[in-house]
């Protein structure tokens, strides 16, 4: 597999144990004037610190970031444990809808509203 999907480390964290079954994408512009789209149904995780928040998880996924956060690995060496396969995707257009997915994911309301 040569194909990864870079994620927060802790989101690739709760989709590896089963607590996050979904990956919302807020799309950009380097989606170009199509939007976001699917290029390849499986991939690996690619777990990352960039941009990771522990207010931007809900308060259970905070105490497991603060479990997995101080004991990161070399700078040279990222741990690829999970795999993962697209089911299904599709657009969501309003927050209520989002808000139908608590549950299945561990972002706050706030980062992905």
């Amino acid at each position: 597999m040569r194909t990864a999907f870079k994620e927060w480390a802790i989101v690739v964290d709760a989709l590896g144990r089963g607590e996050q079954v979904i990956i919302l994408r807020k799309g950009g512009i380097h989606e170009g004037r199509d939007g976001f789209r699917v290029e390849h149904e499986q991939f690996i995780l690619f777990p990352t610190l960039f941009h990771q928040q522990h207010e931007g998880v809900i308060p259970s996924a905070q105490r497991r970031f603060d479990e997995i956060q101080p004991h990161p690995l070399p700078s040279t060496t990222v741990r690829i444990e999970f795999y993962a396969q697209v089911v299904s995707a599709f657009s969501v257009r309003s927050l209520e809808t989002v808000a139908s997915l608590r549950g299945q994911h561990i972002w706050t309301d706030e980062i992905i509203q």
